[in-house]
């Protein structure tokens, strides 16, 4: 399984900032298009809850389309959209380069992707940025799925050695 919608509460919008009060805030890291800023105590506190783990969450921000790549710092992520970036932004999975599975998620529901598998987001409108919160364990091999009922274990870095 690529994706999968997962069953766990909206973030509250009280907690969600703007992108101009994110984007205002200090850059946590960049890596071309793809650029990550902390999200608040607040919000930190509440996806713990929600999570039941210790867990790295961030604003996440794409400017451009994402070219195929697999994920080299994480398993798995668990992203809540909050705005898709354009009224047509799939996220396409691969195998042996060809196309397997396609996706356009629906905003402000959860979601996880396994971003061990070639993944890419494609169809970025130029005038817009696609922004989410990113959700995913503090340490590699860490298992979130054991603490979250009704998500299937994915494979960890740990048990692919």
């Amino acid at each position: 399984m690529y994706t999968e919608y997962v069953d766990l509460p909206a973030v509250p919008e009280n907690l969600i900032e703007t992108a101009d009060t994110v984007l205002s805030k200090d850059l946590r890291s960049k890596r071309g298009s793809y650029e990550t800023r902390h999200v608040s105590p607040e919000l930190l506190d509440y996806l713990r809850s929600i999570f039941n783990a210790d867990i790295i969450a961030q604003y996440q921000f794409f400017d451009i389309n994402v070219p195929i790549h697999i994920d080299t710092t994480r398993v798995r992520v668990y992203n809540y959209i909050l705005d898709t970036g354009g009224d047509n932004v799939s996220t396409g999975f691969y195998e042996n380069g060809q196309l397997v599975h396609s996706v356009v998620f629906q905003p402000r529901k959860w979601h996880y992707v396994d971003t061990l598998i070639s993944h890419g987001i494609h169809g970025i409108h130029p005038t817009r940025r696609r922004m989410s919160i990113g959700v995913q364990a503090v340490r590699i091999g860490d298992e979130m799925s054991q603490t979250i009922p009704g998500i299937r274990t994915l494979p960890t870095f740990d048990s692919l050695n």
